[in-house]
C-alpha cells in the first residue's frame, strides 16, 4: 500500500494527541462519526464513545484524571485488509508511564483500525483498544 505512511502518521498523530490530552487533534484524527471502544481481557467492554465532540472529550477527561505521564508507543503495525480507499490495520499499543521520576510499564496490548481515506486524508472509522489486563 502507497499509503501505509500516511496511515501511520494518523495513528501516531492519534495517540500523540492523546498523550498530550489535545481532544480536538485526536478528534480529528477519525471520521465525523467515529468510534472507540476500549475491551480489556476477560471483561469485555468496558467503554465505547462515538463522534468527534465525545471523543474530543473522552480524551480531555483521561488526560485530567492521570497522575503520571503517559506515552503510548505503537509497534508491530501491518495492515489486514487493503483496499483503495480503506484499510484495516493492526498494532500493539504500550503505555510508558512516569511518576515521580520512576518509570513503568501501565499497558499492553492492541488496536484494531479501521481506516476510511476522505478528501483530507485517512482517518479512523472506529477503534477497537484492547487492554491485556485491567488498570
Amino acid at each position: 500500500m502507497s499509503d501505509r505512511p500516511r496511515i501511520q502518521d494518523t495513528l501516531g498523530r492519534c495517540f500523540f494527541a492523546y498523550d498530550q490530552g489535545d481532544g480536538d487533534t485526536m478528534a480529528q484524527c477519525f471520521v465525523d462519526d467515529g468510534e472507540i471502544v476500549v475491551t480489556i481481557e476477560g471483561e469485555g467492554q468496558v467503554d465505547r464513545v462515538v463522534g468527534r465532540p465525545a471523543i474530543a472529550e473522552f480524551c480531555r477527561k483521561s488526560y485530567a484524571g492521570r497522575s503520571a505521564i503517559t506515552r503510548h508507543l505503537i509497534t508491530n503495525t501491518f495492515i489486514e485488509e487493503d483496499g483503495n480507499e480503506d484499510a484495516v490495520v493492526v498494532s500493539y499499543h504500550t503505555t510508558v508511564s512516569t511518576r515521580d521520576g520512576a518509570r513503568s510499564v501501565e499497558q499492553t496490548g492492541y488496536c484494531r483500525d479501521r481506516f476510511l481515506f476522505e478528501e483530507n486524508g485517512w482517518k479512523i472509522v472506529s477503534r477497537t483498544y484492547h487492554c491485556d489486563a485491567p488498570l
